[in-house]
């Protein structure tokens, strides 16, 4: 009796379904749904045979605890040409459930999902967001899109400003508790993309915090205009020096608006294409365990073949693996470009400590009425060291950003 088997006789009679963390099943279907293929350990957690899989909706496994607002999210997601990660519960033929964090993607006759087994302990906010989800949508009569609408508002309200977010934390999470779990090494690749997902908030933060600093010392132009029209006639050094602060600040709160407020600005395109990396190499990484599990089943599948799905199988993870690539070069560029920004940066602070500098020449020369002249050099001090070391913070993320893409792209 084969060790499949031997999990078939060990059922309960209630609860979860034998379903072991280090476990991955798959299931591949057509455009409609409609089940094609799969692996073994998906046919004995469902405990139907493969006489009632395939052929049959894939919603023969759907649990009625399930929200319809996720499968809307998710097919509508995956109809556009995108894959997702999504936690799923489902429902075995003799009643028993089971929970998975399903990948699913789509393929060129239809979609192919991978799921592992949840195991980092996100799995019970899920349940009670899935829940809450649910009961809106019976009280409140959601339609499925509008439910969608609602799960991405309550993901917010957990922290995640989008969706991308979400299904990239949780398979980060979900990849580091299986590898502790199975004894296996960290993956690296994983530790990587969460470092670089880290250092992506702490310099949009920083960035942000400097354009605060630059809004702080935009009144000091005016100020000094009207200190010039008081100690000196018109044209003299200190009008000078107030003209040129006053294209300096508005030129750097031009750049700041463009750099971090505007559409597809660099922080936008950085974590966009991290978590789209991201994901394929999660999905990668189970595609390439699913394979290596499905090339030890030994019996026999009903109506498609073992070796060809393994095949099928092994040769998306290779398009996905190429795909993330792609994403991560994305990432280097556009780690490069804040690098350069960076240079800008400094060249602006260098040029405010100039005006500093003349500004402090020219009130030792001011017999009278200085005072005023002394408080904005002190302004322009303190900010200048605050500015200096929040640059110093922001190239530090950039350098870990641009380090860690390096390290995960020579990664196999």
């Amino acid at each position: 009796m084969s060790f499949v088997e031997r999990r078939d006789l060990n059922r309960p009679s209630e609860g979860e379904a034998p379903f072991e963390v280090g476990e991955t099943f798959f299931s591949r279907t057509d455009d409609r749904g409609i089940i094609l293929a799969g692996n073994n350990i998906f046919r004995r957690v469902s405990a139907y045979t493969w006489d009632d899989l395939v052929g049959a909706p894939h919603k023969i496994i759907r649990h009625p605890d399930m929200p319809k607002g996720v499968f809307h999210l998710l097919w509508d997601t995956i109809q556009r040409g995108h894959p997702i990660a999504a936690y799923v519960k489902n429902l075995a033929k003799d009643g028993l459930h089971y929970w998975v964090l399903a990948i699913v993607l789509p393929i060129e006759d239809g979609f192919l999902s991978v799921r592992i087994k949840p195991s980092c302990g996100i799995l019970a906010t899920i349940e009670k967001t899935y829940a809450t989800l649910l009961q809106r949508e019976i009280e409140q009569g959601l339609s499925p899109e509008e439910s969608a609408a609602a799960l991405l508002e309550m993901l917010v309200e957990l922290g995640f400003p989008d969706y991308a977010a979400f299904e990239t934390h949780v398979l980060g999470e979900e990849i580091i508790s299986m590898d502790q779990k199975c004894g296996n090494p960290p993956d690296r690749s994983v530790l990587g993309f969460k470092e670089i997902s880290k250092s992506v908030t702490d310099l949009k933060t920083g960035t942000s915090k400097l354009a605060e600093f630059f809004e702080d010392i935009g009144t000091i132009p005016t100020n000094l205009r009207i200190l010039a029209s008081r100690l000196e006639p018109s044209g003299g050094p200190l009008s000078a020096l107030s003209e040129n602060y006053w294209k300096m600040s508005d030129e750097m709160t031009t750049w700041f608006g463009g750099f971090i407020a505007s559409s597809g600005n660099a922080f936008e395109t950085i974590q966009s294409a991290i978590n789209h990396a991201m994901l394929l190499k999660c999905a990668t990484r189970i595609l390439r365990e699913t394979s290596v599990q499905f090339s030890q089943e030994r019996r026999k599948l009903t109506g498609f073949e073992i070796e060809t799905e393994r095949d099928r199988i092994v040769l998306l993870a290779a398009q996905y693996h190429k795909h993330s690539i792609e994403g991560l070069l994305q990432t280097e560029q556009a780690s490069k470009s804040i690098a350069a920004t960076i240079d800008v940066l400094r060249r602006h602070i260098l040029g405010l400590n100039t005006t500093r500098v003349m500004c402090k020449i020219e009130s030792a020369g001011l017999p009278t009425g200085g005072e005023s002249l002394i408080d904005i050099i002190s302004h322009f001090e303190r900010f200048q060291k605050t500015a200096e070391k929040n640059i110093e913070d922001i190239e530090n993320c950039n350098s870990i950003i641009l380090a860690n893409t390096r390290v995960i792209k020579a990664l196999k």
